[in-house]
């Protein structure tokens, strides 16, 4: 997918996205020309649908069965008393890069290799074999950088928008300068590097739903591309705070939560 291009001076390398209108289209600025403009055409008024969320309502921490929330908190001390407590050495240098790279000064020159390396090594989180990004980044590494630049800035900085309305746009891969293969997987790391305060490695909604099955015995709401964002920001809230103290930080709880769900 072309990259946005200043309709004044043609420029499009460093064109910054500064967020999304209700209507869809993109508000841009060109720092050559210092030019703002509004690109793309405004999507139709979305016909009337069904609730965000099934009646009833969300399963909530009230909703785990007292044994249940027991045995995982007879877990956690196990857990923790492991040797590295579930958490590679190598990952806070990996996420210190990381989250520096991405900061609004760190982004703008993050070298092609690292955002390479960053979609393609496991260190911290499983991520599986990214075939469909490293195809289409590798076939034109200056260009795939630049477009996944914009991701990672729109994601973590765009205006207009809350961050699971973003978080679905790119999921869904139909904003301007979406890429290949960087959707739930890449932009849930992503979260999970530069707020570690917050955001879980169990970087797939189907990750997450499992945990809360296996561990906490909750239904989750079936996967909704239309709503993934928030159901991705909100399973991830939910399954964090059923964690509970005693972790470093949400990867770490993330971690607790993959090694639960495989206790007997």
């Amino acid at each position: 997918m072309a990259l946005v291009m200043c309709p004044l001076c043609m420029g499009q390398e460093d064109v910054q996205l500064l967020g999304e209108l209700p209507d869809g289209r993109l508000e841009a600025r060109c720092p050559d020309c210092d030019f703002t403009w509004v690109h793309g055409e405004a999507r139709p008024a979305p016909a009337a649908r069904a609730p965000l969320w099934p009646v009833g309502g969300l399963p909530t921490a009230a909703d785990v069965d007292p044994d249940l929330l027991a045995r995982a908190e007879r877990l956690k001390p196990v857990f923790l008393a492991q040797e590295h407590a579930g958490l590679d050495p190598h990952v806070p240098a990996f996420w210190t890069k990381y989250g520096r790279l991405f900061g609004e000064e760190g982004l703008p020159s993050a070298a092609p290799a690292d955002l390479r390396v960053f979609a393609t090594d496991g260190t911290g989180s499983s991520l599986g074999i990214q075939r469909t990004f490293l195809d289409a980044f590798d076939e034109n590494p200056e260009h795939g950088a630049a477009q996944v630049r914009q991701v990672v800035d729109y994601l973590l900085r765009g205006t207009g928008k809350p961050l699971e309305d973003r978080l679905t746009g790119l999921v869904r891969g139909r904003l301007p300068f979406s890429f290949p293969g960087f959707k739930e997987v890449l932009l849930s790391k992503v979260l999970s590097v530069v707020h570690p305060d917050r955001f879980l490695t169990l970087l797939t909604y189907e990750q997450k739903l499992i945990a809360a099955k296996k561990v906490y015995g909750l239904d989750l709401p079936p996967y909704e591309e239309a709503r993934i964002g928030h159901q991705i920001v909100w399973s991830n809230d939910l399954l964090f705070g059923l964690a509970g103290d005693g972790f470093k930080h949400a990867p770490h709880a993330g971690e607790f939560l993959w090694w639960a769900q495989h206790q007997t």
